[in-house]
């Protein structure tokens, strides 16, 4: 893997320090998988590509070799920094971190991987004005690929991080750019808390991907095979997105809470055909 890909908070310049708790993720804490499916199923609603077909979600729950995770040692390391930092910001984030370091010292972490089909994926690039700068990396705003698409106001990609023992979003994406060519984007966020590394402070919230600008990874041969979407059946890559929450809270009955969460708020979608959802199936 190329040295330029790793972890990276960016460094804060100007005297501020973002906390640990982050209103976004503190918004879904009261009902976290209600949220989750509530949220997720809207997003890729939003993002249909046939609309004579249906939106497609999978939700797979997984054991992942912690050994696997791309830079595992920047993350553990970025753990480690903002345990010691943490032990000044209350018994929450304390327990947090101590929780977060055992959990990277085990040999396998669980993983809820999402995926949606028959959508356009989140569309680059990477800047101020598209869908996938506004899913990593805006607060507050959401760029939607239609004018009639809900959740607008972009708190509800924060979701999936609520049901993060690590509060870790790792993103796989393949969508098609103004040209009409397929692009793929890998890339991962952490939402943790500000922390001091070499007398500078660097941001609560860091990437993994092109540490240049924190950017994403758009060559799939750079990131492991987990990480990638699925080939579709002329050879190409599958458009839509893959979410894999790292370090999934697994909160009891969660299967029976997404499920009843999904159904209530898209009944109509699923009985007119226009949604099919999978949970582990």
């Amino acid at each position: 893997m190329s040295s330029h890909i790793g972890w990276s908070h960016p460094v804060e310049s100007g005297g501020q320090w973002d906390g640990f708790n982050d209103s976004g993720i503190e918004t879904f804490k009261g009902n976290p998988i209600v949220s989750l499916g509530r949220e997720i199923t809207q997003n890729s609603r939003d993002s249909v590509l046939d609309e004579k077909l249906p939106v497609r979600i999978e939700f797979n729950l997984f054991d992942l070799d912690v050994a696997t995770i791309p830079d595992i040692q920047g993350l553990r390391n970025n753990i480690s920094v903002c345990q010691e930092f943490a032990k000044n910001s209350g018994a929450r984030a304390e327990q947090f971190f101590n929780d977060a370091t055992k959990l990277l010292s085990k040999k396998k972490v669980s993983v809820l991987k999402i995926s949606d089909y028959n959508t356009k994926g989140i569309m680059g690039p990477c800047e101020h004005g598209t869908p996938y700068f506004a899913f990593m990396k805006a607060s507050g705003e959401s760029v939607k690929s239609s004018d009639i698409a809900g959740g607008s106001f972009g708190i509800g990609k924060n979701a999936p991080y609520a049901v993060s023992e690590l509060r870790t979003l790792f993103v796989s994406t393949a969508f098609k750019n103004s040209k009409g060519e397929v692009e793929q984007f890998f890339q991962a966020k952490s939402i943790l808390m500000s922390h001091k590394h070499k007398r500078k402070t660097h941001r609560g919230q860091g990437y993994w991907g092109n540490t240049k600008d924190c950017m994403p990874i758009s060559d799939s041969s750079e990131v492991p095979e987990w990480l990638r979407r699925p080939i579709a059946e002329d050879g190409s890559v599958e458009l839509g997105t893959s979410l894999y929450v790292l370090g999934f809270t697994k909160p009891k009955n969660w299967e029976e809470r997404l499920t009843s969460s999904i159904v209530s708020n898209f009944f109509g979608a699923i009985t007119e055909g226009k949604l099919e959802v999978e949970i582990n199936g």
